[in-house]
């Protein structure tokens, strides 16, 4: 079965609002990261002649790489493109799935509040995109 960033985006969001909302604010920042992934991903998965979005794992360094490094991204997406590394800098400062593990990763209420404005940010675009019928 094919993967569904968008569906996945979705549900990651809502699940991190609910554990912000009730003040799980570690998991809520490890849910918000996975929204800005899979909004990098369904750009990926949409660009001719680059590598499948699960090829880069989670790491969102790669993608942002991948999508802005010499690839043409079609036209039809460049409208819902965000400077990631400014509207997500937080969460591309700090997001590390493997920070799941670690209760010292400073993933604390103010850092939440951050995230849930970032995952907002990358969620939008991914809505609006279904919205439109590009994805």
């Amino acid at each position: 079965m094919a993967d569904n960033f968008r569906i996945t985006a979705e549900r990651m969001r809502d699940s991190s609002i609910l554990l912000h909302d009730n003040n799980h604010f570690h998991n809520a920042c490890y849910l918000a990261g996975y929204v800005c992934e899979c909004y990098l991903k369904v750009i990926v998965e949409n660009t001719p002649h680059l590598r499948r979005p699960r090829d880069y794992g989670h790491n969102i360094t790669d993608l942002i790489f991948a999508i802005t490094s010499g690839s043409t991204i079609p036209a039809q997406f460049r409208p819902f493109l965000i400077n990631i590394a400014v509207d997500c800098a937080s969460i591309i400062s700090s997001w590390n799935p493997n920070s799941r593990y670690n209760d010292t990763s400073g993933w604390d209420d103010a850092k939440s509040d951050q995230f849930q404005i970032e995952m907002e940010k990358c969620f939008d675009k991914v809505a609006d995109m279904y919205i439109s019928n590009i994805i």
